[in-house]
């Protein structure tokens, strides 16, 4: 989306009538639907992204929205899955017992689209730590901890059982806090 907007508002001309300036063009065009959306454009500009989206969601207009949206239902889960491959995402979501204690206790949760909905695979702590970063060295690696952690499960319940060399994993996560 942010490759999206920069191209969007650039000065940068592109081939008329290729595919790439078709797409732009597009995307221009849904930016501008929101603008009549927005009830003062104004408010938004010298903000930060996090406050922006603050505004956003606290508008009403989105708020009806998205809970539309949110309560339309689910696309069926096909009867023919036999996939060679797909994607499996896991998110650190808030545990909604509440407990004898004021910490925030976190649920790990397989979001798979194999699957007739979200699955709750235990307690978690972390999904993510960065490690250190050094100049010639940027690594992210996953915890290993006694609950159920993301490495863990996968370790556990994919990498032992898989029967193909096809596995990737991938960490979206924020980068260093400082350069180096």
């Amino acid at each position: 989306m942010g490759l999206i907007h920069s191209l969007a508002n650039t000065n940068v001309l592109f081939v008329p009538g290729s595919p790439l300036a078709k797409f732009i063009e597009e995307c221009k065009g849904t930016l501008r639907l929101l603008h009549p959306l927005l009830p003062d454009i104004d408010q938004y500009l010298g903000k930060t992204p996090e406050e922006r989206a603050k505004l956003l969601e606290t508008t009403p207009l989105f708020g009806k929205i998205h809970e539309s949206a949110a309560s339309s239902g689910q696309t069926a889960v096909p009867q023919d899955l036999d996939t060679d491959l797909h994607f499996t995402c896991f998110v650190k979501a808030p545990a909604t017992k509440p407990t004898s204690d004021a910490a925030q206790r976190w649920r790990l949760i397989e979001l798979d689209g194999g699957r007739i909905g979200p699955i709750d695979r235990g307690e978690c702590d972390d999904l993510l730590k960065a490690c250190p970063y050094t100049p010639n060295f940027r690594k992210v690696i996953l915890t290993r901890k006694k609950k159920q952690d993301t490495a863990k499960y996968v370790k556990e319940f994919y990498v032992s059982q898989a029967k193909s060399i096809s596995f990737n994993m991938m960490a979206l996560c924020p980068g260093p806090e400082k350069e180096y």
